[in-house]
């Protein structure tokens, strides 16, 4: 077993592991000082916003005015220039005013969970999670796992099996919770006012728990410099990765000096 294994995993931590194992190495065993970006705070904010309203301490009204009032304070970190040129934020920020004013909530659903915490288990390992929102269909009494998401449409659709693959990794909770798969899984793309559902496929989640086992078995056989391997892609290493300011790949500069065909590099340190 590599020796850096945590001991518990999450779908984030295998995704970041896959995509690129010398962050997840910076951010879960060196413990660098994360970098925030306007992206994650935006959508920490209208997260904490539908939680509010899904425990009852915010009433549908009560959401854009939050939204307007705390937007300034606590969405403060850049986001990549060219969008700023452009005028994003205050895109980003109208854009989801807009869905919380038409916000009608779930109608049909029963709210059942809230940001629940869980802790599973995949190939014998600790899994952990945190389940958005968790409804009841009033007139099925099926259970429909919705996750909030603030991507755009076309990101979304970019990465859409991946991200159902984590909704499929969740649905295990509810099948030892409540004694059921879940009837339907939902993206709740609140930026883009739509959402995105499918119903619960137990051949798409078997691949899924085949995915992470998958996953979970090369994290445990990683030797040491195995977690140095980057494949670098400019947005995500220079804009999104929490680790950018401890990798080279964090300087825009660095993507026009260096080998970026896809291939993984070795980083020595972070420059």
């Amino acid at each position: 077993m590599s020796e850096l294994w945590v001991g518990h995993i999450s779908h984030s931590q295998l995704t970041m592991a896959q995509e690129c194992p010398y962050q997840w190495w910076l951010l879960k065993v060196a413990a660098v000082q994360q970098v925030d970006n306007g992206f994650a705070q935006a959508g920490t904010l209208a997260h904490e916003l539908l939680a509010g309203w899904a425990r009852g301490e915010l009433t549908k009204d009560d959401l854009a005015l939050q939204w307007i009032s705390r937007f300034p304070k606590e969405v403060t970190a850049p986001f990549p220039r060219y969008l700023e040129a452009k005028g994003y934020a205050a895109k980003l920020f109208d854009s989801v005013l807009t869905y919380f004013e038409g916000f009608d909530g779930f109608p049909g659903f029963e709210i059942i969970g809230v940001e629940k915490e869980f802790v599973s288990s995949i190939a014998g390992e600790r899994f952990i999670g945190v389940i958005d929102l968790i409804l009841r269909n009033q007139e099925t009494g099926g259970i429909m796992l919705v996750d909030h998401k603030s991507c755009s449409l076309s990101s979304f659709r970019k990465n859409k099996e991946q991200m159902y693959r984590q909704l499929l990794l969740y649905s295990k909770y509810t099948a030892d919770e409540f004694g059921a798969f879940p009837e339907t899984l939902c993206f709740n793309l609140f930026k883009e006012n739509a959402k995105d559902m499918r119903q619960f496929d137990p051949e798409d989640y078997m691949a899924a728990r085949i995915w992470a086992e998958t996953v979970i078995g090369e994290m445990k056989r990683r030797d040491l410099t195995e977690w140095f391997a980057v494949n670098p892609e400019y947005f995500r290493c220079t804009n999104l990765c929490a680790a950018r300011n401890e990798c080279r790949y964090g300087n825009p500069d660095n993507h026009r000096k260096e080998n970026n065909s896809g291939k993984k590099l070795a980083v020595a340190a972070a420059s």
